[in-house]
């Protein structure tokens, strides 16, 4: 069940109860135990299942960016930062593609602490808030030709105006989920490469994208 929760002033979408007292949370807490090159690992894994299932939907991906420091988002409490980035040029995408390319950064990165081990209640709480509450502002905010009734794990509701689309969210996550299943091998290259490069352009995606199968 999805469900709506205050992370430091910010509000997102979660399906993963909060294993602390809701309130300000400090990076301590943040980092659910996490050394910091696990840290740095599930954010790579994080930047590259955007950048990999942007590539997958057609979407043009020009860069990834790996940040050396966490740089503060602005407007947000101390322990809210940007990671990393995933850059796209001029698209005419459809914005359900937009959609689960955006939802593909925090499953990713969720698949990653699986794999390694490390998923518990803290790590999948704190990884789907922080990790997500950035891609989720760019969902909301996404500009159409039409408004947008965004539910999650709910169907439209019968009260939203005429003219209005409707987007059930949590099956664009999955959709991620799948299309993560179907590139695990080319996300774990591409997060690799951007923990020993920080940063990989076009030309270099391409090269790791093409590298191997599915």
């Amino acid at each position: 069940m999805w469900m709506q929760v205050t992370v430091n002033g910010r509000a997102v979408h979660t399906r993963y109860l909060s294993p602390v007292t809701a309130g300000t949370y400090s990076a301590a807490t943040t980092t659910s135990g996490l050394t910091r090159p696990q840290l740095r690992s599930r954010e790579a894994h994080h930047e590259a299942g955007h950048a990999v299932i942007a590539m997958a939907l057609g979407l043009p991906v020009t860069a990834v960016h790996l940040y050396p420091n966490p740089a503060p988002v602005p407007g947000a409490e101390e322990d809210m930062h940007h990671l990393g980035h995933t850059a796209l040029g001029p698209f005419h995408a459809d914005v359900h593609d937009v959609l689960v390319f955006l939802a593909a950064g925090v499953r990713a990165a969720h698949r990653w602490l699986d794999e390694q081990d490390l998923l518990n209640p803290h790590s999948a709480f704190f990884n789907d808030v922080l990790g997500g509450s950035g891609d989720q502002e760019r969902m909301i905010s996404l500009a159409t030709a039409r408004p947008i009734e965004f539910t999650w794990g709910a169907e439209r509701s019968p009260h939203v105006p005429s003219g209005h689309d409707h987007v059930e969210m949590a099956s664009k996550y999955g959709q991620a989920d799948e299309l993560i299943h179907d590139n695990w091998g080319r996300i774990s290259t591409l997060a690799h490469e951007l923990l020993a490069c920080g940063s990989v352009d076009a030309s270099r995606l391409w090269s790791l994208h093409q590298r191997h199968t599915p």
